[in-house]
Parts: structure tokens; C-alpha cells; sequence
């Protein structure tokens, strides 16, 4: 992130996008029918190789407030450290290509950065399934209740699930707090965990929005983490979650208990979703790899209040059915 944090009083929205052709009208349309906000929309093209430049390209034509940028392809990080790098509004804040901001939600938002004196503004979530977006009821995913709640507190809250989540989407935060080398890990899913901790420990005040004003929409395919089948970006995300778990043992030590949750659960999901696979062997060391993770920290496995008994229980069934499984092989 470069040095220029200018006073310009707008609120920039970062929006990567690769080969979103089919969506991406529908998420610029959401932002720029919010007519009471100034707003900067900057767009990062990460390499498409369907229409979605050539739609962007329009937008920014036929709207000042719309700016474009074209990349090679070198993930979503690169995308959102380059739109970092040339957003010029005093408040900053992300979207996906395939979600939608409800308009009323930006405008009572920036009321908020505005009023309230808040250094940072968290939005609801509500997803939907590709096939029901937009026209579903969806599900309620966090929700706040118009509370403002310390940075520290917010940390807490997003590792523990409290109506907070790691993702960068949905929160907007005074550019000028942030620190000057803030920037996503390129090439590295799950690059934003350890990005929104920094962003959220930067604030003195956050804002939890009543409402859901972010509509998140779930990949069907399962190519995404929010699809409804595993995919291999899962360990990489439990190992960002380890990370971040490392990293407050160390300098947060108050939080272990919610960190250990954080990360024990998104494991756990890995394990999960992969015993729910007709075939495991492709994942067999991913696998036993985790399951040696959580057998690590069995005893914070049992204390802490973020994962169910049913899920833990689960699990002890999992692990013997893998145990008795290994011993009818080495008989073989």
C-alpha cells in the first residue's frame, strides 16, 4: 500500500475479478445505484479471459466514478494489493465479482463513517445459493445490532464467529488508520485472514450495522470454499488459520482460546468435508495431516465453545472408523 492517503471524501470499493462475465454486471449495478454515496469503484481485472474486461471497460466510460485496471493473472491477492495501491477515497472497502451490496446498506454505511465517527463500518451477510440469487430469501450469515464495539473487541468477535467473519467484504474502514504496509499474501489462498485481523486491530471504534446489506452468493460447482463439496483450497485456508492461531498465541495470548476455535474449526470442516467424498485417497495426506493437528490439541479441541458436541463427537466416531480401517489393512 502505497504512502498517499489523501483526504478525498469518498468511499472507495475494491472489486477483483477474474472471468466474471456472467456476474459482474450485477455487482457493479449494486454499487453504483447506491446515488447518495460518492464513490470510487475500482475494479482489478486479474487476467480474464471471457468478456468481463470488455464489460468493465464500458462501466468505466460511461461513469466517472467507475476506474478500471487490467493484470496478468496472479490471484485474487494481487488483484486487491493492486487496487489498494490506487484507491484515493478516505474510506476503502471490498467486494467479489458474483456478490452484491444492497444500495440502502452503502448509503446508511457511509452515514455511519460519517456520524458516528466510526474507523470502521462491518455490514450483515446473507448468502444464496447461485440458483436463488437474488430472487431468494437466502440465509442470514452474521448480523449486527448498530452497536460500536472496540477494535480489539471486533477481533475477538471475528475469531469466535461472533458476528464477524475474516473476509475482507462487507466492512469499510478509514483509509488513513491503516497500516502503510498492508497488503495480501500473492498466490496463497485464504489470503485475507491475516489481512482483516491487521485491519480490524488498526481501529479504535467499530460499527456493527444492523441488517444483512452484503448478498453473498455460494458457487454451486464447489470450486469455491462455499460450495457444497470439498475442494483442495480447504487445507490451505486451515493453514492460514494457523497461522493467525500462532501469531496469537504469541502477541495476543488473551484470545488463544477464541484463535484455537478459529482454527480448530476450519480444520475440523476440511476433515468433514472430505470424509463426505466416494473417494478420500486423492486427500489421504491433507487428511492425516489434519487429523494429527487436531489430535495435537485435543484438550483445547474439548474446551472450546465454537465447535459443537455433535461435531465432536463426530469426529471421535471418524477417527475410530480410520483406526479400525488401518488395523484390518495391516492384516491384510
Amino acid at each position: 500500500m502505497d504512502g498517499q492517503k489523501t483526504e478525498n471524501r469518498t468511499l472507495s470499493i475494491i472489486l477483483p475479478v477474474f472471468n466474471g462475465e456472467k456476474t459482474v454486471r450485477r455487482s457493479i449495478e449494486s454499487v453504483l445505484r447506491a446515488k447518495k454515496v460518492p464513490l470510487e469503484l475500482v475494479i482489478v481485472d486479474d487476467g480474464s479471459t471471457d468478456r468481463t474486461g470488455e464489460i468493465c471497460r464500458q462501466y468505466a466510460k460511461a461513469c466517472s466514478c467507475v476506474r478500471f485496471f487490467g493484470q496478468e493473472n496472479r490471484g485474487p491477492g494481487a488483484a486487491r494489493n493492486a487496487g489498494l495501491r490506487r484507491v484515493s477515497g478516505a474510506y476503502v472497502g471490498f467486494m467479489d465479482a458474483d456478490d452484491c451490496y444492497v444500495p440502502e446498506a452503502l448509503e446508511r454505511a457511509w452515514e455511519i463513517l460519517n456520524e458516528k465517527r466510526a474507523d470502521a463500518v462491518c455490514v450483515g451477510i446473507r448468502t444464496f445459493l447461485q440458483s436463488e440469487f437474488p430472487d431468494g430469501k437466502g440465509t442470514v450469515l452474521y448480523e449486527g445490532d448498530d452497536s460500536l464495539i472496540s477494535g480489539r473487541e471486533a477481533f475477538r468477535r471475528m475469531l469466535g464467529g461472533e458476528g464477524l467473519d475474516s473476509n475482507t467484504y462487507a466492512k469499510f474502514y478509514r483509509r488513513d488508520m491503516l497500516p502503510d504496509d498492508l497488503h495480501f499474501f500473492e498466490g496463497r489462498l485464504g489470503d485475507e485472514i491475516p489481512v482483516t485481523y491487521r485491519m480490524l486491530l488498526s481501529a479504535e471504534r467499530v460499527w456493527l450495522m444492523k441488517g444483512t446489506g452484503y448478498l453473498y452468493c455460494i458457487d454451486e460447482s464447489g470450486t469455491s470454499l462455499s460450495g457444497v463439496r470439498f475442494a483442495p483450497c480447504y487445507f490451505e485456508m486451515a493453514d492460514r488459520a494457523k497461522e493467525l492461531y500462532e501469531l496469537v498465541c504469541g502477541q495476543y495470548p488473551d484470545f488463544r482460546e477464541e484463535a484455537a476455535g478459529f482454527y480448530l474449526d476450519l480444520a475440523l470442516q476440511c476433515v468433514e468435508r472430505i470424509a463426505g467424498q466416494e473417494e478420500i485417497r486423492p486427500y489421504e495426506e491433507g487428511l492425516v495431516r489434519l487429523l494429527k493437528e487436531l489430535g495435537k490439541h485435543r484438550e483445547e479441541l474439548k474446551r472450546t465453545p465454537h465447535i459443537g458436541r455433535e461435531r465432536k463427537r463426530w469426529l471421535a466416531f471418524f477417527l475410530l472408523s480410520c483406526r479400525a480401517a488401518k488395523n484390518r489393512d495391516d492384516r491384510k
